[in-house]
């Protein structure tokens, strides 16, 4: 979304929407995207806490989110979404689980 101008006073006024904490955060520089699909994305974040909690892959698209853990594929929290939602996450995660988990390993640990 781009911002938008409006006038005020006869000035032109740049205004900035809001935008979900969970999407902002998902813009920030260290977060590598392992896979876009269906209006999601998913990524992991480059500092994983110490120690480095086990593989997993975030998912977010506007406010909803998950985290996955990889191995074995399950769901590890989640936040505004469906269940029915989740269970195509699950798929989506299920299916590329051998490439997120290559992108982890080569992220972590080159």
């Amino acid at each position: 979304m781009l911002p938008r101008r409006s006038q005020a006073a006869g000035e032109q006024i740049l205004e900035r929407p809001l935008l979900p904490a969970a999407w902002l955060n998902a813009m920030d520089v260290g977060m590598p995207t392992v896979l876009r699909e269906g209006g999601y994305r998913f990524f992991f974040y480059s500092d994983e806490g110490h120690p480095r909690e086990p593989p997993h892959v975030h998912v977010v698209s506007a406010e909803k989110t998950a985290k996955f853990w990889l191995n074995p594929v399950e769901l590890a929290t989640s936040r505004r979404m469906h269940a029915v939602e989740l269970g195509a996450l699950h798929a989506i995660v299920r299916r590329n689980n051998t490439r997120f988990l290559e992108q982890w390993y080569a992220h972590f640990d080159p």
